[in-house]
């Protein structure tokens, strides 16, 4: 359940309750199940993620000592673009605000953050064997 679709079912429960107020059916048994499915849905929605994430350890080996050895066909071929114009692009980017730090780990290279996608854009690999 996304916190779309969990939000969708609080406001649903909010009109289910104020339907209940314009009618002069009680339930008291129905009442306290839509007060603990609410309190449910609640405590959904106040989490970051409703699955456990787990930790994968990343592996920079190939950005840093292997990247830099191809020539100019091999990083095109990698990357789907001229290593000129991905220099150009990242001069562009790294003054983004999306590329600027805010919190409290250190965020990676705008250099390496493009490589990563451009990399993964242009390979039929999955994400994990990518980034490790």
């Amino acid at each position: 359940m996304s916190k779309k679709d969990i939000e969708y079912a609080l406001m649903l429960l909010a009109i289910q309750d104020l339907n209940d107020l314009f009618d002069s059916f009680n339930d008291n048994e129905l009442d306290n199940d839509n007060d603990l499915i609410k309190e449910i849905l609640l405590a959904l929605s106040s989490l970051r993620y409703l699955v456990s994430r787990d930790h994968v350890l990343k592996s920079q080996h190939w950005y840093h000592e292997i990247l830099p050895l191809y020539d100019d066909i091999r990083f095109k071929k990698v990357l789907r673009m001229e290593r000129q114009q991905f220099n150009k692009l990242v001069q562009v980017l790294q003054n983004d605000t999306v590329f600027q730090n805010k919190g409290n780990k250190p965020q990676a290279p705008v250099e390496f953050q493009l490589i990563i996608f451009l990399r993964r854009l242009g390979s039929k690999d999955d994400i994990l064997s990518i980034c490790s």
